[in-house]
């Protein structure tokens, strides 16, 4: 067993345990959990860690939902790149996993109202990227998409129907806890599986947090929303 392992299921092991008995649940009917204190993080964000000698396209009208996991102690990460998101500029709102439904009601509700011009960007880390994939399907079957999905370590296997532009999932093979995401049909050049197994100081219960995983997300927000903003140019 790696130390990764070793970490997961040790150091944590009633987080572990809670864990288990939700993906057994599955996202889907799980009791709902009030969502924790909001707390300041502020401090702990490193301005240098923003998007450093990035291009940033126009942020208006973008929103991003961010999904933690069982408890804000697991996905503190999550609450972390949303202050990175904020202080570029990005709208973002953080919700507990069993969100989803007021989410794809929530993107539905924009894209009306903007006339089909919002950005949505979906994020979500353990319980929360499974949460994720249940966004992009349901909004793939109200005939609507996101411009971006991205999962840290989703804890089930899981298929991506639709519903999104582009689906990136960044997750570890071999920390006990993270799977691939597959892709349904036709969706195949949609979905790019990221295993970060070589950054082994990470565990399923980091990878949300790292200031360089951050990085590559921002990246991509930012390259999607561009390209985006692009293609609607006159």
């Amino acid at each position: 067993m790696s130390k990764r392992m070793m970490f997961g299921r040790g150091c944590v092991i009633a987080m572990v345990l809670a864990l288990g008995g939700c993906q057994a649940a599955g996202v889907i009917g799980a009791d709902r959990q009030q969502a924790s204190p909001a707390r300041d993080f502020t401090l702990r964000t490193d301005a240098a860690d923003l998007g450093r000698g990035r291009r940033t396209p126009s942020t208006e009208g973008t929103h991003v939902y961010l999904l933690r996991g069982l408890a804000q102690t697991v996905s503190e990460g999550v609450d972390h790149l949303s202050v990175k998101l904020n202080a570029l500029g990005y709208n973002t709102s953080v919700h507990p996993y069993d969100d989803h439904a007021r989410i794809i009601e929530m993107i539905s509700a924009e894209t009306r109202a903007s006339g089909g011009r919002s950005h949505a960007i979906v994020i979500g880390h353990s319980l929360g990227a499974n949460s994720v994939v249940a966004v992009v399907n349901g909004l793939a079957n109200r005939g609507l998409s996101a411009d971006l999905a991205v999962t840290f370590d989703p804890t089930v296997d899981l298929a991506v129907t639709g519903g999104t532009k582009r689906f990136v999932n960044f997750y570890q093979s071999d920390n006990g806890w993270g799977r691939s995401v597959a892709a349904a049909p036709g969706q195949g050049g949609r979905v790019e599986n990221v295993d970060l197994k070589a950054m082994e100081h990470l565990t399923h219960f980091t990878i949300d947090r790292d200031p360089q995983v951050h990085e590559r997300v921002i990246g991509a927000i930012q390259d999607t929303i561009s390209t985006t903003q692009t293609q609607r140019r006159p």
